[in-house]
C-alpha cells in the first residue's frame, strides 16, 4: 500500500520508502541501494521537507563558499515554506552572528534581523524552538532585542522538562539582579 501511494506520487510515501530502504527495513542483510536513491530522488522531486533537508546537508559543510551556501539556503527555504519547523530554525541558525561577527554585506545588523525572523516561524510551527528565539532577543547588537519577551519565553519554556538550558538561563538572571530582581532562593 505504500508503494502504491508512493508511485502515486505521495511526498511522504516516497520519503518513507526511502526510509524504509535505508535502514534495511525491505532487505535485512543488505540495502537496496538503487531503491533507496530512487524513492529519495522521487522525495526530493516533490518537495518532501525532509527529503529538502537531507540534500541541504550536503552543502553545509562548505559554508564559506557562497554558491554552496546559496544552494543550502534555497532547500531549507523550500522546506520551511511547507511549514517544517526544524527548516525554519536552522534558517534562524544560518543567519545568527557568531559571537559578535555580522557576516550581513547588505547592511549593519541584517543578521540579527534575518535569524530573529525566522526563528520567530519556527517558535510559532513549533513552541519548543523558542529557545532559539529566546536567546536571540536578548542579544545586545540585535536590534529587535526584547528582553521582556525573551523572559516570558523562558518562563514559559522552564515548565516542560526537556527544556534544562532555559532552566540555567532563569537562574543565571535572577543571581545577576541585572533585568529581574535578584532572588538566590528562586535561582536555586
Amino acid at each position: 500500500r505504500l508503494e502504491e501511494m508512493a508511485a502515486g506520487g505521495d511526498g511522504e510515501a516516497q520519503w518513507l520508502m526511502y526510509l524504509a530502504h535505508d535502514k534495511k527495513l525491505f532487505n535485512i542483510k543488505e540495502r537496496d541501494k538503487k531503491s533507496k536513491s530512487l524513492w529519495f530522488e522521487r522525495a526530493l522531486a516533490s518537495e518532501y521537507p525532509d527529503a529538502l533537508i537531507e540534500e541541504a546537508r550536503k552543502y553545509i559543510l562548505d559554508r564559506d563558499n557562497p554558491e554552496t551556501l546559496q544552494k543550502y539556503i534555497s532547500l531549507m527555504e523550500k522546506a520551511a515554506d511547507k511549514g517544517d519547523a526544524y527548516a525554519l530554525s536552522m534558517l534562524g541558525s544560518t543567519y545568527q552572528p557568531i559571537g559578535y561577527f555580522d557576516r550581513s554585506k547588505e547592511a549593519p545588523h541584517k543578521d540579527y534581523e534575518k535569524a530573529t525572523h525566522w526563528y520567530r516561524k519556527a517558535a510559532k510551527a513549533d513552541p519548543d524552538y523558542a529557545w532559539e528565539l529566546a536567546k536571540i532577543l536578548q542579544e545586545v547588537q540585535n536590534p529587535e532585542r526584547d528582553y521582556d519577551e525573551a523572559l516570558n519565553i523562558i518562563f514559559a519554556l522552564k515548565d516542560k522538562e526537556w527544556a534544562t538550558e532555559s532552566h540555567v538561563e532563569l537562574a543565571k538572571l535572577l543571581l545577576d539582579g541585572d533585568e529581574v530582581p535578584r532572588d538566590k532562593q528562586a535561582a536555586s
